[in-house]
């Protein structure tokens, strides 16, 4: 301090030699001035400084009341995506955007009197507070957590578990984590193309990262992981999930912070029947799943005669990863080579010899079927599955009744038909069924109600086709 007073004194000194001063005579005149100069330094140092805890304290008063109204409950729920610029608020259970000008409305609508001589301030200040709020980082609500759960579950997986499981690797990729992981997901092709749409309207990551359809070589079966869904997805889900996007992107990021990783959640968290499915290829390994399908749907026989084609072989492989809830991890070639070394037998133009399936026999009576009873029609008819299955049951004697999926995986298999949706095959009618022909007939007694078409076909004794195809048939004859 005495270094400083020192520094002062000199300063004020050397000025007023410096300067001529006719009127000073003595030293007792220059040290009156240089008093005078010290008395006002003095004043204005005081007044910076009060000046200056004043500046402090109204800042410190404008931050506070600022925070206290930032976490108010009209701005509480309110967050924002940086990647698209976006403000985000959760309102009712459900995830919206907000509109920048409503915010700005809504702070200079509301803001407290303390903080109206800054209110310009005051919502720069705000914005600022709100954009620091990162929807990924936002902790949901349970009643979010639950609905967004409950939904997926209900449409896309089986259990709770698996659904959060799915949950937290979304988050995992949306955080862009870096992991080895590839999920083995083949039916969720459809479900994941309507989630990737939906969330490239808030952000710029990728979310499918680790997702893959099918197995690929370049797949290490350590790092793969199976997930476990409905294979068939509903229509009307999408509809209800379009609602649920910024839901699902806010508890997949939760998700994923909270357990770090998904293979914690996966590991920790799960049960040890989830867990041993989800890691099938870490656990039991191809070599033991080929074991497996050997010794459940093959038998090895010294008759020449019996044989079983490559088609029908990789038919049951593909069965026996469906009974298993596994999609196809082995390509056809090398489960071919692994058959012919652990049986000891060799495929000769493109025949396995000397061995059987007791699951071909009802492919070869659907085969039998479709081969005697399908024609094709390049008119535009098209036949559903249900009716051929209709005709095949009545058809087939031996009483193998079969699921709509059971035939339909042995037609796509194994044929060429166009299939749409599941449900209808294109240009193709039944030799010993003409429908258009039934529905002309019909026609023609004067009634033209779906329900008085039951009663013509009971009483004449025709097969029935759909309410959809009835009145899109009479649509077009109108």
């Amino acid at each position: 301090m005495t270094y400083m007073n020192n520094i002062v004194l000199n300063s004020i000194d050397t000025i007023l030699t410096n300067i001529k001063h006719n009127y000073i005579t003595g030293d007792d005149e220059r040290k009156q001035i240089i008093m005078k100069y010290l008395n006002d330094l003095n004043e204005h140092i005081i007044q910076v400084e009060t000046d200056r805890q004043e500046k402090k304290d109204r800042f410190e008063l404008l931050t506070r009341e600022t925070e206290d109204y930032v976490n108010r409950t009209e701005f509480a729920d309110i967050c924002f995506l940086p990647d698209v610029n976006q403000f985000i608020r959760e309102k009712n259970g459900r995830y919206e955007c907000i509109k920048e000008d409503d915010i700005y409305l809504n702070v200079m609508s509301s803001i407290p009197d303390v903080l109206k001589p800054w209110k310009h301030k005051t919502k720069i200040h705000m914005m600022k507070c709100l954009k620091e709020r990162n929807l990924t980082n936002h902790i949901p609500s349970s009643d979010v957590i639950q609905k967004v759960v409950s939904i997926l579950t209900s449409f896309i997986f089986y259990t709770k578990e698996e659904t959060k499981y799915f949950l937290c690797s979304l988050g995992d990729n949306i955080l862009k984590k870096e992991t080895d992981n590839v999920h083995i997901v083949p039916h969720m092709r459809e479900f994941l193309t309507f989630l990737k749409s939906g969330l490239s309207n808030y952000i710029k990551s990728n979310p499918l990262t680790s997702y893959k359809y099918k197995y690929h070589t370049t797949h290490n079966y350590n790092n793969i992981y199976l997930m476990r869904t409905n294979n068939e997805l509903d229509v009307n889900c999408l509809d209800v999930l379009d609602n649920y996007i910024l839901s699902i992107l806010v508890v997949s990021t939760y998700f994923s912070r909270r357990y770090n990783l998904s293979n914690n959640y996966l590991n920790n968290e799960c049960s040890t029947e989830m867990l041993k499915h989800v890691k099938i290829t870490h656990n039991i390994g191809m070599n033991e799943l080929i074991n497996e399908f050997i010794s459940n749907y093959l038998s090895v026989s010294e008759d020449d005669t019996q044989i079983i084609r490559q088609k029908e072989m990789s038919y049951l492989w593909k069965l026996f990863c469906d009974m298993k809830h596994i999609p196809n991890l082995l390509y056809y070639n090398d489960l071919f080579s692994n058959i012919e070394t652990k049986l000891g037998i060799q495929i000769t133009d493109g025949v396995f010899k000397r061995i059987n399936s007791q699951y071909l026999e009802k492919v070869g009576r659907v085969s039998q079927f479709i081969e005697c009873n399908f024609e094709n029609d390049v008119s535009g008819v098209s036949l559903e599955v249900s009716e051929a299955l209709q005709f095949f049951n009545k058809w087939n004697k031996r009483n193998h009744r079969i699921s709509d999926s059971y035939f339909l995986n042995i037609l796509t298999h194994f044929y060429d038909y166009k299939v749409i949706d599941k449900k209808h095959i294109i240009n193709v009618r039944l030799t010993n069924w003409n429908k258009e022909q039934d529905l002309y007939e019909f026609l023609q007694t004067g009634k033209n109600t779906y329900s008085e078409y039951l009663t013509f076909c009971n009483q004449h004794q025709k097969h029935i086709v759909s309410r959809q195809y009835f009145e899109k048939y009479l649509t077009a004859t109108a």
